[in-house]
């Protein structure tokens, strides 16, 4: 995919040699290229699998814009890191004052229901510019009124995301 390439080019070529052979059999195992060799089981080719600690190290080294966050917060994610651990990561990498990494880790916290990492979540939008203040005023007041899953699920089923959220698009949907 998309996210091997983008990550193999900001690796020094240095680092490059040493981290080649892991970072192959990772991303083989994500790009679906085992469906090619239908004799092995799955559990060979995930028992070379990175950790997700050290899918943090190599990222590290990469230039924030040459990181597709999204689809590699939903990869730590579904395999082991648990999303305070993320978070304490991205913001000692200095990312997290990009929209487009805080979005799925709120998208996680909605999904996991864990509605107070959802809500720093979005204090943090509001902090950076992403989410007005008064959207994020009427945020809490629906959340408060009808609680934030009410708010959020309906939020999701209109395919509104969270950080986009005006006072227009709230003012649009019915939380009843």
């Amino acid at each position: 995919t998309n996210i091997s390439r983008r990550i193999l080019l900001c690796i020094p070529v240095s680092m490059l040699t040493l981290l080649a052979i892991c970072v192959f059999f990772f991303f083989q195992a994500e790009d679906g290229i085992r469906d090619a060799q239908e004799s092995r089981g799955l559990g060979d080719v995930y028992k070379r699998q990175l950790q997700w600690e050290q899918s943090l190290r190599v990222i590290s080294m990469c230039p924030k814009y040459a990181v597709p966050y999204e689809e590699f917060i939903g990869h730590l994610l579904t395999n082991g890191c648990d999303l305070v651990t993320l978070s304490e990561f991205l913001e000692s990498a200095k990312v997290l004052g990009d929209p487009s990494v805080v979005a799925p880790l709120l998208k996680e916290a909605s999904r996991v229901e864990n509605w107070p990492f959802a809500l720093r979540c979005m204090e943090h939008l509001v902090d950076i510019g992403s989410v007005s203040v008064m959207a994020h005023k009427t945020f809490l007041h629906l959340c408060d009124k009808h609680t934030i899953k009410k708010v959020v699920g309906t939020l999701n089923d209109k395919g509104i995301p969270l950080q986009a959220l005006t006072i227009e698009v709230l003012e649009e949907c019915s939380f009843e």
